[in-house]
């Protein structure tokens, strides 16, 4: 459509990664070594942590300040269709973000289609460590999500 003009009625577009944040007081931050710490993500993640522990994260959270302080936001990115996906949605929802997905390249794994959950572990003195199934991998996150549909890429247009 070139010569045509986008309405940019958008204030804020973020494009990231969507994530739930799973706070997890814990009696001391994981070691360095990383099959040390592979060990304790294998433990976090073998049960569904207490939706009292949830929060969204990645951009989101600032996507989220953006709409409370009153500008027009969208995020774009990816939810799985799991409870943790739809825990994003009702979240952004209910603070007035609109959520748009990016859609997954051909072949990705079920895995690779779930909503990522970043892990937050507090120790007894505040310090804090992340850890997610993206650590343990060569690739980076979205790295299945190369592709923009026109829908995102219009989306991204209108923004100002």
């Amino acid at each position: 459509n070139a010569g045509v003009k986008v309405q940019k009625d958008l204030d804020v577009v973020a494009l990231s990664n969507l994530c739930v944040d799973v706070v997890q007081p814990v009696a001391s931050l994981p070691p360095e070594d990383p099959e040390a710490r592979q060990r304790v993500f294998t433990e976090l993640t073998s049960t569904i942590p207490d939706i009292k522990q949830w929060e969204v994260g990645g951009s989101t959270n600032f996507a989220i300040a953006a709409a409370r302080i009153g500008l027009k936001t969208v995020c774009l990115g990816h939810t799985g269709p799991d409870v943790y996906g739809k825990f994003v949605k009702e979240v952004l929802e209910a603070e007035g973000v609109e959520l748009q997905q990016i859609a997954a390249d051909a072949g990705l794994s079920e895995n690779a289609l779930r909503t990522l959950l970043c892990w937050v572990l507090v120790d007894p003195s505040n310090n804090h460590a992340f850890c997610s199934r993206f650590d343990f991998k060569k690739t980076p996150f979205l790295s299945g999500y190369c592709t923009l549909a026109s829908e995102a890429k219009h989306t991204i247009q209108r923004s100002k």
